[in-house]
Protein backbone atom coordinates (compact mmCIF):
# COMPACT_ATOMS: atom_id res chain seq x y z
CA UNK A 1 0.00 0.00 0.00
CA UNK A 2 1.32 3.34 -0.99
CA UNK A 3 2.27 5.64 1.81
CA UNK A 4 0.94 9.12 1.77
CA UNK A 5 3.19 11.95 0.99
CA UNK A 6 4.40 13.83 4.07
CA UNK A 7 2.21 16.80 3.26
CA UNK A 8 -0.86 14.52 2.99
CA UNK A 9 -0.50 12.86 6.38
CA UNK A 10 -3.11 13.79 8.98
CA UNK A 11 -1.54 15.79 11.71
CA UNK A 12 -3.10 15.84 15.20
CA UNK A 13 -3.75 19.34 16.31
CA UNK A 14 -1.71 19.97 19.42
CA UNK A 15 -4.09 22.77 20.44
CA UNK A 16 -7.67 21.61 19.71
CA UNK A 17 -10.24 24.33 19.46
CA UNK A 18 -11.93 25.09 22.76
CA UNK A 19 -15.56 26.09 23.07
CA UNK A 20 -15.95 29.81 23.23
CA UNK A 21 -16.07 31.29 26.71
CA UNK A 22 -19.55 32.53 25.96
CA UNK A 23 -20.78 28.90 25.88
CA UNK A 24 -19.52 28.35 29.42
CA UNK A 25 -21.18 31.53 30.56
CA UNK A 26 -24.46 30.49 28.92
CA UNK A 27 -24.30 27.02 30.51
CA UNK A 28 -23.62 28.51 33.94
CA UNK A 29 -26.49 30.95 33.55
CA UNK A 30 -28.78 28.08 32.54
CA UNK A 31 -27.79 26.09 35.63
CA UNK A 32 -28.47 29.09 37.84
CA UNK A 33 -31.91 29.50 36.28
CA UNK A 34 -32.60 25.78 36.79
CA UNK A 35 -31.62 25.95 40.46
CA UNK A 36 -33.66 29.12 40.98
CA UNK A 37 -36.71 27.53 39.35
CA UNK A 38 -36.30 24.39 41.45
CA UNK A 39 -35.96 26.44 44.63
CA UNK A 40 -39.11 28.47 43.90
CA UNK A 41 -41.05 25.39 42.84
CA UNK A 42 -40.01 23.52 45.98
CA UNK A 43 -41.13 26.41 48.17
CA UNK A 44 -44.55 26.49 46.52
CA UNK A 45 -45.29 22.75 46.69
CA UNK A 46 -43.79 22.52 50.16
CA UNK A 47 -46.78 24.42 51.59
CA UNK A 48 -49.65 22.03 50.72
CA UNK A 49 -47.55 18.89 51.24
CA UNK A 50 -46.39 20.05 54.67
CA UNK A 51 -49.98 20.96 55.56
CA UNK A 52 -51.08 17.42 54.67
CA UNK A 53 -48.33 15.91 56.82
CA UNK A 54 -49.35 18.10 59.76
CA UNK A 55 -53.01 17.14 59.40
CA UNK A 56 -52.09 13.45 59.45
CA UNK A 57 -49.88 14.06 62.48
CA UNK A 58 -52.82 15.70 64.27
CA UNK A 59 -54.94 12.65 63.46
CA UNK A 60 -52.33 10.17 64.70
CA UNK A 61 -51.88 12.10 67.96
CA UNK A 62 -55.66 12.60 68.42
CA UNK A 63 -55.54 16.38 68.14
CA UNK A 64 -58.06 16.59 65.32
CA UNK A 65 -59.52 19.77 66.80
CA UNK A 66 -56.30 21.57 65.91
CA UNK A 67 -55.65 19.91 62.54
CA UNK A 68 -56.16 23.10 60.51
CA UNK A 69 -53.97 25.09 62.92
CA UNK A 70 -51.25 22.46 62.63
CA UNK A 71 -51.61 22.58 58.84
CA UNK A 72 -51.26 26.37 58.73
CA UNK A 73 -48.04 26.46 60.73
CA UNK A 74 -46.66 23.47 58.83
CA UNK A 75 -47.34 25.25 55.52
CA UNK A 76 -45.10 28.10 56.68
CA UNK A 77 -42.38 25.61 57.61
CA UNK A 78 -42.83 23.91 54.24
CA UNK A 79 -41.66 27.01 52.38
CA UNK A 80 -37.96 26.92 53.43
CA UNK A 81 -37.85 23.12 53.62
CA UNK A 82 -39.32 22.74 50.14
CA UNK A 83 -37.02 25.44 48.77
CA UNK A 84 -33.96 23.64 50.15
CA UNK A 85 -35.05 20.29 48.71
CA UNK A 86 -35.79 21.93 45.35
CA UNK A 87 -32.37 23.59 45.24
CA UNK A 88 -30.56 20.36 46.11
CA UNK A 89 -32.58 18.28 43.64
CA UNK A 90 -31.83 20.59 40.72
CA UNK A 91 -28.18 21.03 41.74
CA UNK A 92 -27.49 17.30 42.06
CA UNK A 93 -29.56 15.98 39.15
CA UNK A 94 -28.83 18.80 36.72
CA UNK A 95 -30.64 20.34 33.78
CA UNK A 96 -31.23 17.20 31.74
CA UNK A 97 -33.09 15.13 34.34
CA UNK A 98 -36.83 15.71 34.57
CA UNK A 99 -38.07 17.66 37.56
CA UNK A 100 -38.99 15.50 40.56
CA UNK A 101 -38.80 18.22 43.18
CA UNK A 102 -42.31 17.68 44.55
CA UNK A 103 -41.79 13.92 44.65
CA UNK A 104 -38.76 14.37 46.91
CA UNK A 105 -40.59 16.97 49.02
CA UNK A 106 -43.48 14.56 49.49
CA UNK A 107 -41.15 11.73 50.40
CA UNK A 108 -39.33 13.93 52.89
CA UNK A 109 -42.46 14.98 54.73
CA UNK A 110 -43.76 11.42 54.48
CA UNK A 111 -40.75 10.32 56.51
CA UNK A 112 -41.93 12.52 59.38
CA UNK A 113 -45.20 10.57 59.42
CA UNK A 114 -43.25 7.30 59.36
CA UNK A 115 -41.21 8.50 62.33
CA UNK A 116 -44.38 9.40 64.21
CA UNK A 117 -45.82 5.95 63.50
CA UNK A 118 -42.55 4.36 64.61
CA UNK A 119 -42.61 6.18 67.95
CA UNK A 120 -46.34 5.87 68.58
CA UNK A 121 -47.11 2.27 67.59
CA UNK A 122 -43.85 0.36 68.02
CA UNK A 123 -44.58 -2.95 69.72
CA UNK A 124 -48.35 -2.35 69.93
CA UNK A 125 -49.36 -3.90 66.58
CA UNK A 126 -48.30 -6.89 64.51
CA UNK A 127 -45.22 -6.89 62.32
CA UNK A 128 -46.92 -6.72 58.92
CA UNK A 129 -49.33 -3.98 60.01
CA UNK A 130 -46.47 -2.05 61.53
CA UNK A 131 -44.36 -2.35 58.38
CA UNK A 132 -47.30 -1.28 56.21
CA UNK A 133 -48.04 1.79 58.35
CA UNK A 134 -44.35 2.67 58.39
CA UNK A 135 -44.16 2.66 54.58
CA UNK A 136 -47.49 4.38 54.02
CA UNK A 137 -46.20 7.88 54.87
CA UNK A 138 -43.29 8.05 52.40
CA UNK A 139 -45.16 6.22 49.65
CA UNK A 140 -48.18 8.50 50.01
CA UNK A 141 -45.88 11.51 49.94
CA UNK A 142 -44.20 10.28 46.75
CA UNK A 143 -47.59 9.85 45.07
CA UNK A 144 -48.88 13.29 46.06
CA UNK A 145 -45.60 14.89 45.01
CA UNK A 146 -45.71 13.11 41.66
CA UNK A 147 -49.06 14.76 40.95
CA UNK A 148 -47.53 18.22 41.36
CA UNK A 149 -44.54 17.22 39.21
CA UNK A 150 -46.89 16.26 36.39
CA UNK A 151 -48.45 19.71 36.73
CA UNK A 152 -44.99 21.28 36.48
CA UNK A 153 -44.27 19.32 33.31
CA UNK A 154 -47.59 20.47 31.89
CA UNK A 155 -46.67 24.11 32.45
CA UNK A 156 -43.26 23.55 30.84
CA UNK A 157 -44.89 21.99 27.77
CA UNK A 158 -47.68 24.62 27.72
CA UNK A 159 -50.35 21.99 28.22
CA UNK A 160 -52.47 24.33 30.28
CA UNK A 161 -55.49 22.09 30.74
CA UNK A 162 -53.41 19.16 31.96
CA UNK A 163 -51.28 21.41 34.18
CA UNK A 164 -54.21 23.07 35.96
CA UNK A 165 -55.97 19.72 36.25
CA UNK A 166 -53.01 18.19 38.08
CA UNK A 167 -52.71 21.28 40.29
CA UNK A 168 -56.34 20.92 41.36
CA UNK A 169 -55.91 17.20 41.90
CA UNK A 170 -52.82 17.78 44.04
CA UNK A 171 -54.53 20.42 46.18
CA UNK A 172 -57.52 18.13 46.74
CA UNK A 173 -55.16 15.29 47.70
CA UNK A 174 -53.53 17.57 50.29
CA UNK A 175 -56.53 19.40 51.77
CA UNK A 176 -59.40 16.91 51.55
CA UNK A 177 -57.85 14.49 54.09
CA UNK A 178 -57.55 17.33 56.62
CA UNK A 179 -61.22 18.18 56.17
CA UNK A 180 -62.20 14.53 56.60
CA UNK A 181 -60.03 14.23 59.72
CA UNK A 182 -61.60 17.27 61.35
CA UNK A 183 -65.13 16.31 60.37
CA UNK A 184 -65.40 12.53 60.70
CA UNK A 185 -62.58 10.99 62.72
CA UNK A 186 -63.96 11.55 66.24
CA UNK A 187 -65.81 8.75 68.14
CA UNK A 188 -69.57 8.55 67.85
CA UNK A 189 -71.41 10.65 70.48
CA UNK A 190 -73.34 7.56 71.64
CA UNK A 191 -70.04 5.93 72.64
CA UNK A 192 -68.96 9.08 74.49
CA UNK A 193 -72.32 9.22 76.29
CA UNK A 194 -71.69 5.80 77.85
CA UNK A 195 -68.15 6.75 78.81
CA UNK A 196 -69.40 10.02 80.30
CA UNK A 197 -71.97 8.22 82.44
CA UNK A 198 -69.30 5.88 83.79
CA UNK A 199 -66.93 8.76 84.57
CA UNK A 200 -69.58 10.82 86.40
CA UNK A 201 -70.86 7.87 88.44
CA UNK A 202 -67.31 6.98 89.43
CA UNK A 203 -66.81 10.54 90.66
CA UNK A 204 -70.10 10.61 92.56
CA UNK A 205 -69.38 7.35 94.37
CA UNK A 206 -66.72 9.18 96.36
CA UNK A 207 -69.05 12.10 97.24
CA UNK A 208 -71.54 11.46 100.11
CA UNK A 209 -73.96 14.05 98.68
CA UNK A 210 -74.26 12.14 95.39
CA UNK A 211 -73.57 8.61 96.61
CA UNK A 212 -77.09 7.41 95.85
CA UNK A 213 -77.61 9.49 92.72
CA UNK A 214 -78.62 7.75 89.52
CA UNK A 215 -78.06 9.04 86.02
CA UNK A 216 -81.14 8.66 83.87
CA UNK A 217 -79.90 9.98 80.57
CA UNK A 218 -76.90 11.63 78.90
CA UNK A 219 -77.32 13.34 75.54
CA UNK A 220 -74.26 14.68 73.74
CA UNK A 221 -73.51 16.20 70.37
CA UNK A 222 -70.08 16.66 68.86
CA UNK A 223 -69.04 20.31 68.82
CA UNK A 224 -65.78 19.88 66.89
CA UNK A 225 -63.05 17.30 66.72
CA UNK A 226 -63.19 15.32 69.96
CA UNK A 227 -65.13 17.94 71.91
CA UNK A 228 -68.73 17.23 72.90
CA UNK A 229 -71.46 19.13 74.72
CA UNK A 230 -74.97 18.32 75.91
CA UNK A 231 -77.11 17.57 78.94
CA UNK A 232 -77.35 14.97 81.69
CA UNK A 233 -80.45 14.07 83.74
CA UNK A 234 -79.86 12.60 87.19
CA UNK A 235 -82.14 11.56 90.07
CA UNK A 236 -80.74 12.96 93.32
CA UNK A 237 -82.68 12.43 96.58
CA UNK A 238 -85.86 11.79 94.64
CA UNK A 239 -85.57 14.95 92.56
CA UNK A 240 -84.54 15.06 88.91
CA UNK A 241 -81.80 17.55 88.10
CA UNK A 242 -80.47 18.53 84.70
CA UNK A 243 -76.80 19.29 84.18
CA UNK A 244 -74.95 20.94 81.30
CA UNK A 245 -72.04 18.71 80.27
CA UNK A 246 -68.84 19.33 78.33
CA UNK A 247 -66.58 16.45 77.35
CA UNK A 248 -63.08 16.19 75.91
CA UNK A 249 -61.89 12.78 74.68
CA UNK A 250 -58.24 12.26 73.76
CA UNK A 251 -55.75 9.40 73.87
CA UNK A 252 -58.37 7.08 75.37
CA UNK A 253 -58.96 9.41 78.32
CA UNK A 254 -62.18 11.30 78.97
CA UNK A 255 -62.42 14.68 80.70
CA UNK A 256 -65.95 15.59 81.83
CA UNK A 257 -67.15 18.88 83.27
CA UNK A 258 -70.72 19.39 84.42
CA UNK A 259 -72.76 21.98 86.26
CA UNK A 260 -76.44 22.21 87.25
CA UNK A 261 -78.61 23.99 84.72
CA UNK A 262 -80.20 27.07 86.20
CA UNK A 263 -84.01 27.30 86.01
Amino acid sequence: MNEREPDERIQADANPARPPAADFVADDAGRRRTRAAGTLYGAVVGMPIAALAAGLAAWLTEYEDDAWTFALFAALIGIPVGALIGYLERTIRGDFAKTDVATFVGGGFGLTIALLVLVGTFGSIGGYWFLGMLCAGPMGGFLVGAIFDRAYEGFEQRLWGSAFGFVCLGMVACLAPIHLIVTYSAPDPRVIERETMKAVLSNWQADPAFHKAKIRKVELERVEGRSYAGTMDAAIDGAVMRFDVEVQYRHGNINVRWKPRLP
